[in-house]
Formats: C-alpha cells, structure tokens, sequence
C-alpha cells in the first residue's frame, strides 16, 4: 500500500513530513494525506515525482543517499535518475512506472551537467559538504546541481571556481585516464592544469539540455526585472507604418530591409485585422531585429498594440543561438509577456545546417517564410510574402510540426480570462501581487476606503473566494510560482500600485502591502514552501 511504503520509507530516512515537504517545495498537508492513506497519487504523476525528488534531496543533504539507495534496491551505478525512479517503484511496490521498472543502468550516463558533476566529485572523492565548504557555498547548493534543479552559468565566476578546484584535484589523484574515458577522449595532460582545467568545463557544461535550462533561467531572471509597461507606446501606428509598408503589393523581399519591411507590413496588418493568434519562429541571426533602434522601436510599438487588440502571439525560441543573444532579443519581448498576450516555446532539437528559416504566420491574413544560407541572410535573404489561403494552409501544417517538436518555455494566464484551475500547476507574470494571496481583512478595508457601491463590494468579494480555492486546489495538486515587479518605495507611498482587481482601480497603502506580503511568506510557510 502506497502510504505503508511512504511511511516506510520516511521513517527510515529519520525524516517528517515537514522535512520532505520543505525539500520538495511541497504542501506539507500534502505528505501528511499520502502518509495517512486518505490520498494515493497517480503512477507517473506529477505529485509522487515531486514527493520521491524530496525524498532524494532530504537523503542527499544528509548524507544518507546510498543508504537511501539500498533500501529502495537500486543497483550501480547510481544517480539521481535511478534513485528517483527505485524510490517510486518501492512506494508503489514495483508497479510499472513511466513504463518500466526502476532501471538498472542508464542508456546515456553522464549526459546532463548535474551527472557530469556528480561523477567528477565521485571521481575525486567530494561530498557535497567538502565541495560546498571549498567553494564557499550551501552543499544543499551542490546538491540541486548534481540532481539538475539548477546550474550555474557557464564561464561564471562559481562555475570557473568548480572546474579549477575538480582539475586540480584530479591532477593531484592522477585520475585524468578515468576522466578522458568518461569524456570519450583519447588522452589528457595531467601537468597541463589550464588545459585539463578548460578541457573539463568545456565538457561539463557542453550539455543540450543544460543549454534550455540556461534560457530557461536567464529568461525568467530577465521577467523577474523588467518594468511591466506594455502601454507605453514608443510610437503611434502612424508612425510605426509611416515608410508605406501597408500599401505594399510585393510577393518578395529581399536583404535584412526588406525582411523588416515585410514585418512591419505583417504586423500592420495583424493590428488592423485582430486575428486570434499569431505564430513565429526564426533561427537566422537576430541583427534584423535588434541592430536598427528606430526599426525595433517601431516592431516594439506594433507588437504592443498586437497584444492590446486582443491577439495572441505564439512564439518558438531557438536554443542554437549564444544566450547573450538569445537574452538581447528577449528584452525586446518582456512587456508582451506582463500582457498575457504570448505563448513561448523552444525548439528542443539542436541540429546543424546551412540554412536559416523564417516563419511568421497569421492564418486568417498573411504569412512570411525565408530559408536562406546562413550568413547570406543581411544582403542576399530571400522572404516571401504570401496572402494565398492555400500557401498560409501549408505553411501552418509546417509550423505546427515545429511547434510538436517544441517545449512550453512559459504560459502567461491573464488571470480575469481564464480559469487557473485548467492546469496541475501556475507560473504566473505580473506587476502586482496575486489576489489570493491577500488576506480577506485587508481587501475588505481597501474596498470600505475606495467608497464602492454594496453591489460592487460582493461581486469583488466572490472574486476573491473563486481565486483564493482556485489557488488552494493548484497547490493541492503541484505548485504556485509568482514572479512579479517589485514596486519602489516611492510607487507604494505614491498610490501607484493596484490591487488585482478586474474592473476596480484601488491602490495599496503601505500597510495593505506590507499585510500582503507577510500574509505571502505566512502561507509559503504553511505550506512548507521556501519564500
């Protein structure tokens, strides 16, 4: 029975439910239903994955990993993966998970950065605990890279600290024939410390997957700190079609201009018409877009008023492109994303070719399409720019067939349009806090200061009570990530920052945000949840 196995298994770790709760960023309550039999997750659920990786970091920030391992009856060579997956083949008594049993050898060891770092520090005898001290930080840190929650930021100050202190270690050891033999190399000079030391990052940190999580993080990290400021319009639609892009008749375009000037009449026309959605993909250089300031101030304004006509722009990212890169032409996007008016995804194959493809597709109007050589595209590109239904059709299957081979790189929900509930788990954008997380006291006395009418007062508060269990059954089932924009002292003492209120404007006071906040880091806590 699942909650005998869990019980077990907690048990002899030495652990609560809080322990496990607060090392799975999970509701406490959660584990504490598991443990009594009153709830069983699903095979292959979201929520037993998230209980056995609590598990694994509990025993691994405690040194009981490989105690952990045999208990569960995995066999080397061990990792993450392996002992996640015999954690939750023990607690569902070896039933069938995610189609096979709890594995016995991976088919690709030492393909992520987190295994790659795990073997090295096997290799020169670290524990989390000695690495952590030697680098100066939190072995729980160490940990998160080793299961792949995290990583740190190649050519980074910690990552450069991390390769130095392994190289030199394994120079001293004189164990480079084990480590060439991991990184499927011929031979590497153990006297040569700049060598082996560069050998070693390259190799450690030239992982794909490693490479999404970088975009991944680096584009939140870059959400969590741009205004939200979406209506403020550099241009006016005049202004940003006044070169005569809307009289265009052309069928092609040629060179990085006309590509602009082909976008610029595409995106007229989608501001014009108020399509549902728009879909766009490029892998060819971001100069067209980034290197001209009047054109991106005007492709900003477009874009803008896109999102504020009510149409949703789909977008698939590149992984092939350098991050800087990638992050340069992201800040051109934030606002779009505090509208909840974008969807973005990235291309999770990574493939080499002579060809750049453009794809810009509205299926009610118009699409453009270019595949051209790589590095050819300023002056030679070639774009198309088709009105036919038939040719818009074809190239939307295309399109569609990127987007299955594409991951969600983050969903914006506007949270007045549609239900939460929809989803096992949020990530929310914004630029207030969340509703929910308000304590009732305090909407209540912001509602009596803004003088609304009785009528005006219940439909607010009925709003609240929906968001408040919408979030409390979210939570039940996964988890709940806000990232929003910090206001300034000065936006708060000013009357400048607003509730999130459909249709009512009040603004906090600074004892209504500060109860906001505390109310926040009290149910983080509650819950079991690190704030």
């Amino acid at each position: 029975m699942f909650s005998e196995k869990l019980n077990d298994i907690i048990g002899f770790l030495g652990a609560s439910s809080g322990d496990i709760a607060a090392a799975a960023g999970y509701d406490r309550s959660n584990i504490n239903r598991f443990r009594s039999g009153k709830r069983t997750p699903s095979v292959g659920g979201v929520a037993v994955r998230r209980i056995a990786e609590g598990i694994y970091l509990f025993a691994d920030e405690n040194g009981k990993t490989r105690s952990l391992a045999a208990h569960v009856g995995c066999t080397e060579p061990l990792s993450f993966e392996i002992i996640r997956d015999g954690i939750i083949g023990f607690l569902f008594d070896g039933e069938d998970v995610n189609g096979a049993k709890t594995r016995k050898k991976e088919k690709t060891p030492n393909r992520t950065f987190g295994q790659r770092l795990g073997f090295v520090m096997d290799l020169c005898g670290f524990s989390n605990i000695r690495f952590g001290n030697l680098l100066h930080v939190d072995p729980s840190y160490i940990s998160r890279f080793k299961n792949g929650f995290r990583s740190p930021a190649p050519g980074s100050k910690l990552a450069d600290d991390m390769c130095g202190i392994l190289a030199a270690r394994i120079s001293e050891q004189k164990k480079t024939e084990e480590l060439a033999a991991a990184m499927r190399v011929s031979q590497i000079d153990e006297n040569d410390a700049d060598t082996l030391c560069a050998s070693l990052g390259k190799w450690m940190f030239g992982t794909e997957s490693d490479k999404q999580n970088a975009l991944v993080e680096g584009l939140v990290d870059k959400i969590s700190c741009y205004p939200a400021d979406i209506g403020a319009n550099p241009l006016s639609f005049t202004e940003a079609t006044s070169g005569g892009e809307m009289d265009d008749t052309r069928a092609v375009y040629y060179g990085q201009n006309g590509l602009r000037r082909a976008v610029i009449r595409f995106l007229g026309n989608v501001v014009v018409n108020k399509p549902t959605d728009i879909w766009l993909y490029s892998d060819q250089n971001m100069g067209w877009l980034v290197s001209d300031t009047a054109f991106r101030a005007k492709w900003a304004s477009l874009m803008s008023m896109c999102a504020l006509g009510g149409t949703r722009i789909n977008i698939i990212h590149n992984v092939n492109r350098a991050l800087p890169e990638m992050i340069d032409a992201i800040k051109s996007w934030m606002p779009l994303y505090h509208s909840g008016m974008i969807r973005s995804y990235y291309g999770k194959t990574l493939r080499s070719s002579d060809f750049s493809s453009t794809l810009f597709i509205c299926r009610d109007h118009a699409c453009i399409s270019g595949s051209n050589v790589i590095g050819t595209e300023d002056k030679l590109g070639v774009y198309r720019y088709d009105i036919a239904p038939e040719t818009i059709s074809s190239l939307g299957s295309e399109y569609d067939e990127l987007l299955s081979r594409a991951g969600k790189l983050v969903h914006v929900c506007r949270v007045h349009d549609e239900r939460l509930t929809d989803t096992s788990s949020l990530t929310t954008l914004g630029n207030t806090l969340s509703l929910a997380t308000m304590p009732k006291e305090t909407l209540i006395r912001a509602l009596n200061r803004a003088g609304v009418d009785e009528e005006t007062k219940t439909t607010a508060t009925e709003y609240f009570k929906m968001r408040v269990e919408e979030y409390k059954d979210l939570i039940n089932k996964g988890f709940v990530h806000e990232c929003i924009t910090l206001p300034s002292d000065e936006d708060i003492f000013g009357g400048k920052v607003f509730m999130d209120l459909p249709d009512i404007k009040i603004a906090y006071t600074p004892s209504d945000y500060s109860e906001h906040i505390k109310n926040v880091i009290s149910i983080s806590n509650a819950a079991g949840y690190r704030f």
